[in-house]
């Protein structure tokens, strides 16, 4: 029998518009078995749908508190088996999630457990109820960095932990259909939007265009959106936003993660110092020369 599963989504009352993008995408896949919820702390939120709030401060300051006081709502209020804490800016590919359980494993976290001492929390960590109930046994004092503070409690249980590399805390990795991956970290609105369309097929509409990539660092293609968003097939999936200019003989592309790459027009598509685009076939040559003779 699966096991049921609670994902408890960290939140403040400010980030509604987080909220609101998870709701419209992974939120939306959830199987029996699982169930999730929102928590922040004490304050008004606009939204009430999946919303928990606890009688906590809602500051980062306070985090570790909220998290805490999240635990002991749970297990007064939830039947559960295991417990999935990410944050937010976090998507979960829930039909991945439902796997990761191990039998007599009580924490599941990211390998920074391995590397660092703890858990990534904005990578999620899956939790036993037993663990639960041990982590919520004494207080803790107000931190920022939750996710040091219950790795630690976790490890001195004496409860068995283990780590995944399928958990992703960097915010260059994320659930893709090439890979396994179940979590990725820091994903503005936008960012859910194009995983989970990439994910099931829920584009929008094709690309304005589709460019083969070589970075000094990586290899794939860039695919250009007509709502001036751009999306990125390397190994790290890199996106942001995209605008053209002299006529078409220049291409910005605003990274979220990286620094903007200003590239010019070339023979085979558009060049930069580390970075390289080249057009897929003469017929997407002709169709950006197409769009600029369009929009000037």
């Amino acid at each position: 029998m699966q096991p049921r599963i609670l994902i408890g989504v960290c939140s403040c009352h400010r980030y509604g518009e987080r909220r609101h993008a998870v709701r419209a995408t992974w939120l939306r896949t959830l199987s029996p078995g699982t169930s999730a919820v929102f928590f922040v702390g004490a304050g008004e939120s606009s939204d009430h749908s999946e919303l928990v709030t606890l009688p906590v401060t809602d500051d980062y300051a306070h985090l570790s508190t909220k998290v805490h006081s999240f635990y002991r709502y749970a297990l007064e209020h939830h039947c559960f088996d295991y417990i999935f804490k990410c944050d937010d800016d976090t998507y979960v590919c829930v039909d991945r999630l439902v796997h990761l359980p191990r039998d007599g494993v009580d924490f599941l976290g990211s390998e920074q457990l391995d590397h660092s001492g703890y858990a990534s929390g904005g990578a999620g960590y899956l939790m036993s109820r037993r663990m639960v109930e041990q982590l919520v046994r004494e207080p803790v004092p107000p931190r920022q960095d939750e996710d040091v503070v219950f790795s630690g409690r976790a490890r001195a249980s004496g409860l068995r932990c283990e780590t995944s590399g399928l958990l992703k805390g960097f915010g260059d990795q994320f659930p893709d259909p090439g890979n396994a991956i179940v979590t990725g970290h820091w994903c503005r609105p936008f960012e859910m939007v194009r995983i989970h369309a990439a994910l099931t097929g829920e584009f929008p509409g094709p690309p304005l265009l589709e460019l083969r990539a070589q970075h000094a660092a990586w290899s794939g293609s860039v695919r250009l959106y007509a709502d001036g968003t751009f999306w990125s097939r390397g190994p790290s999936m890199p996106n942001g936003a995209w605008t053209a200019g002299q006529q078409g003989s220049r291409l910005v592309l605003r990274w979220y993660h990286w620094p903007p790459t200003d590239l010019q027009r070339s023979a085979q598509g558009f060049e930069a110092a580390d970075l390289t685009l080249t057009f897929a076939d003469a017929a997407a040559a002709t169709a950006w020369q197409r769009r600029v003779d369009r929009t000037g």
